[in-house]
């Protein structure tokens, strides 16, 4: 598969026509996670498409998950079967199927897909790397056009780099600035390890940090444990019960800057780092790639090495440059789907 890259954002550039998606059924196959998928349902629905929304993983329990990622091949029939319970409801054609992941669908799936829907063009976006997701490379030859948030995976497999998208909630005003840096996140990889670093060097400073990380399931708590030992820091909290988005709002809206920890097998920017520039933040990165982005200055990202994690501290108080409205715009859940459904952006197998 053969991509050619959006060109850059300029302030000017003009977003795709309102009209494109009014009236086309759209199914959109997505990921769960903290309901982005029904943010994204709704963005379509306001263009006026008439959105069907199925989960991307019909598996939710830990062993499930696993063979998923390790022997996909154990659940192929259990997946194709629930997917082929979904699609047999389906009463009419769809114009537009949009994947994001699809863990769980498998050949079969896309094959029945395809004869329901003879003329949808089929969109594929990874929001994960396909180096932490391998057995997700069977898709790259049932769609029609594929995108991905990893720059690597764009320059290696010849796909349209596409980063990911902030909502609009994340621009709410700035309360009264209650911290000098702060991240909530899911813990993974040596998340903890970093982020104890990094609050080890900001314990000095008159203005608090915050760190929250969210361990999904027991096994995560315990690995990170087992991976990393040492005792938390006091302002790092891991937790198995996640904050909620309106806790997170408040805790972005209160911070002057934001940790962003990326896992080490990726090199796209994660939904944080785009959050943080939604929310006109600072950003303390451990993801080098970031300074091939449109919205770099060393005024508003300090890049630090994930081992070290050395801090400046004189970044905290430099003035920050500011984002053209365009580049902004690019990012936002807007911006994300003029993208994603530009037919302009050829992809050819």
């Amino acid at each position: 598969m053969i991509a050619t890259t959006p060109p850059p954002v300029s302030a000017g550039r003009q977003s795709m026509p309102e009209t494109r998606l009014r009236g086309k059924r759209v199914l959109l196959v997505a990921p769960k996670n903290f309901s982005y998928d029904v943010a994204i349902a709704s963005a379509l629905e306001d263009r006026g498409a008439i959105v069907t929304l199925w989960p991307d993983r019909l598996f939710e329990s830990s062993a499930a998950k696993a063979a998923l990622r390790y022997a996909p091949w154990s659940v192929e029939n259990a997946g194709e079967r629930g997917y082929r319970n979904l699609v047999a409801q389906i009463d009419s054609p769809f114009d537009e199927i949009v994947c994001i992941l699809g863990e769980s669908l498998f050949p079969g799936t896309l094959r029945e897909l395809r004869e329901s829907s003879p003329s949808a063009t089929f969109r594929l976006y990874m929001w994960d790397s396909f180096k932490n997701k391998p057995h997700l490379r069977r898709h790259l030859d049932s769609f029609d056009k594929v995108y991905t948030f990893d720059p690597v995976d764009a320059k290696n497999l010849g796909l349209v780099h596409r980063p990911l998208f902030y909502l609009s909630d994340v621009s709410k005003k700035q309360q009264c600035e209650r911290y000098l840096m702060s991240m909530v996140g899911t813990l993974h990889s040596d998340r903890s390890r970093v982020a104890n670093l990094v609050a080890s060097q900001m314990a000095n400073h008159p203005v608090q940090s915050y760190f929250f990380l969210y361990a999904p399931t027991i096994f995560h708590a315990v690995k990170d444990r087992l991976i990393n030992p040492a005792p938390h820091h006091a302002s790092v909290h891991v937790s198995r019960v996640g904050v909620a988005r309106g806790i997170f709002l408040d805790v972005l809206a209160a911070s002057r800057s934001i940790l962003d920890i990326h896992h080490s097998g990726q090199s796209g920017l994660t939904m944080r780092t785009i959050e943080a520039l939604g929310a006109n933040r600072k950003i303390v990165t451990t993801n080098h790639s970031v300074r091939e982005c449109d919205f770099y200055s060393e005024s508003r990202v300090l890049v630090i090495e994930r081992q070290s994690a050395k801090l400046d501290m004189r970044f905290f108080d430099q003035p920050t440059s500011e984002v053209s409205p365009g580049v902004r715009a690019r990012y936002s859940l807007e911006g994300w789907i003029d993208e994603v459904f530009d037919d302009h952006c050829r992809c050819v197998k």
